[in-house]
């Protein structure tokens, strides 16, 4: 069963029970870091932070919002029709469905890579999962990468494969 987690309190751990197996999820004591570059036509630069386990964006590559596709959603919550996000990046906004599945939907549009940005302040993680295709996750930073795009009428984005870094561990998921 789930352990659960009602917070930093002293056992907040559900199904204590001894003929249950109870399972809780905590990091690790590293992270895989590295930095995502945009890169405008014009020569504007924007570095910004994040997490990655995939392989990287080594070739400067057009970026597109998700949103720019009429119909689709920011978020990536369904399969991209195919040819849409031929050899693009796409930034999905994290929220509402599973990270890796946000992925998935955008390569099933010939998508090259994805840049995943949490949808505010208040979310601080970044997870380096295991995507479908190379994938950075950053934090909201007041929509700077958003904001970067849509300032700048062609942008490109490249990033190398995360670096093992030592984090804090043993940090119970919420």
């Amino acid at each position: 069963a789930s352990a659960g987690n009602d917070g930093a309190v002293a056992g907040p751990a559900n199904h204590a029970g001894p003929w249950v197996n109870t399972v809780g999820a905590s990091t690790l004591s590293r992270s895989f870091r590295s930095t995502l570059a945009l890169i405008a036509a014009n020569g504007d630069r924007l570095n910004v932070g994040g997490v990655t386990v995939t392989g990287g964006i080594t070739t400067a590559t057009r970026v597109v919002l998700a949103s720019s596709l009429a119909g689709y959603d920011a978020r990536c919550l369904g399969p991209a029709p195919p040819g849409s996000f031929a050899g693009r990046v796409v930034v999905c906004r994290r929220g509402d469905n599973g990270r890796v599945e946000k992925g998935y939907n955008v390569r099933q549009g010939g998508a090259a890579g994805m840049i995943l940005f949490n949808e505010t302040a208040a979310v601080t993680d970044l997870d380096s999962d295991n995507h479908w295709l190379p994938t950075m996750h950053v934090q909201y930073q007041n929509n700077a990468v958003v904001k970067f795009i849509k300032n700048h009428s062609v942008v490109n984005a490249a990033w190398v494969a995360g670096a093992p870094t030592a984090s804090k561990g043993d940090v119970m998921a919420a």
